[in-house]
């Protein structure tokens, strides 16, 4: 007797000292260089309790995260890369996933968000892809600290509504479409990031999308002569501001905004692009404070087709093709205070025609250069 009832204590005391079956379940390794697979981490535990997958070694691997609060993370850096081209690498269903120190390689898209909210994406890299490198459809995303480059299609793609925030030196290099593209109704807030070399335009909003982009450094986008674009492009869609960025080298124009499209264009340098500084065609709206806009190939600031104008306190040089304001077809270019520097280039001020006009030539300092434009 004595003997059972010793042996039923020491089951009762290394069972009371064990962790619970759940909290076991919460945290699992995974080391894809002896085969172990992602998708068997994510079918195991208690899906009432987040889950944490580190990830060892190089996985061959489609991943689709259908439970909420996953945490993929590279141990201490891994790769994910796509067994073919034509599946999307990591599909998000699901709340509260975050994606950590991984390098994504390959697939249709890299990273496909399905309407999930809280998505998280730090310190990755998502590349070679044979379309996008990070789709959303609905949904919300936030990119820190994450390089996506050589991209087929678009480095990030949005549409249906979708969000993201893209900061803390993200990269947006190198992809074959635009940098990133916001379309039908989406959303997208860019704060200290590089968008740089990619086939067309560097960050493009359409079909009633808004954005921002702030401290960023937008450059050398239009990359493929076949489908040149801008910095930054905003066509029928309201774009926010545009703040404290450097935009320059792109092959077209600087900001280009067109078809009823406005923005806010505060505190920018905008030089050395391909184009014009600032355009506003097609009966858009641009309003620019404290902006420094030079050495363009063709006019600083351009208001084209019905387009209104508002500028104050800029500093509009050496743009070399141009004049520094050129307002044609029926465009209204407004002056405010501070007042604004237009000199050295092909003329300070030019109206193309009799229906173009300004409001105020006292705020404009020309410097002598010629200005050939009439008031209301």
């Amino acid at each position: 007797m004595r003997r059972i009832a010793f042996a039923a204590a020491a089951v009762l005391a290394a069972v009371w000292t064990l962790p619970s079956a759940s909290a076991q379940s919460n945290t699992f390794t995974v080391d894809c260089n002896r085969g172990q697979k992602i998708a068997t981490a994510l079918a195991q535990g208690d899906f009432r309790r987040p889950l944490v997958v580190n990830v060892r070694g190089t996985c061959a691997e489609f991943v689709s995260i259908t439970r909420d609060r996953v945490t993929l993370r590279g141990d201490p850096a891994a790769e994910l890369v796509a067994p073919t081209q034509n599946t999307d690498l990591v599909i998000i269903e699901a709340r509260d996933v975050t994606l950590e120190n991984l390098t994504l390689t390959g697939g249709s898209y890299g990273v496909r968000n399905n309407q999930s909210f809280s998505l998280m994406i730090s310190n990755c890299v998502i590349q070679d892809t044979r379309s996008d490198g990070f789709r959303g459809f609905v949904g919300d995303a936030r990119l820190m600290n994450t390089t996506i480059r050589n991209a087929g299609g678009a480095g990030v793609y949005l549409s249906r509504g979708a969000s993201a925030g893209i900061s803390q030196n993200s990269q947006i290099i190198g992809n074959a479409g635009a940098g990133i593209l916001a379309d039908r109704n989406s959303t997208v807030v860019v704060s200290g990031s590089t968008i740089s070399g990619n086939g067309s335009n560097g960050v493009q909003l359409q079909n009633s999308s808004e954005g921002g982009v702030s401290s960023s450094v937008i450059e050398g986008n239009g990359a493929d002569a076949a489908k040149p674009g801008a910095g930054i492009a905003i066509s029928q869609s309201q774009a926010g501001t545009l703040n404290t960025n450097t935009i320059r080298y792109n092959r077209e124009d600087g900001v280009i905004v067109t078809s009823g499209g406005s923005a806010t264009i505060d505190d920018n340098t905008i030089a050395q692009n391909g184009l014009h500084g600032v355009n506003a065609y097609l009966g858009s709206l641009v309003v620019l404070h404290r902006n420094v806009i030079s050495e363009n190939a063709f006019s600083g600031v351009v208001g084209y087709a019905h387009s209104t104008v508002q500028i104050g306190g800029a500093t509009i040089s050496n743009n070399r093709g141009g004049a520094g304001i050129s307002m044609m077809y029926g465009s209204k270019l407004l002056l405010e205070a501070p007042t604004t520097t237009s000199q050295g280039n092909i003329g300070a001020l030019w109206c193309g025609d009799g229906e173009s006009s300004v409001n105020d030539l006292g705020l404009l300092d020309a410097g002598g250069d010629t200005v050939f434009c009439t008031g209301y």
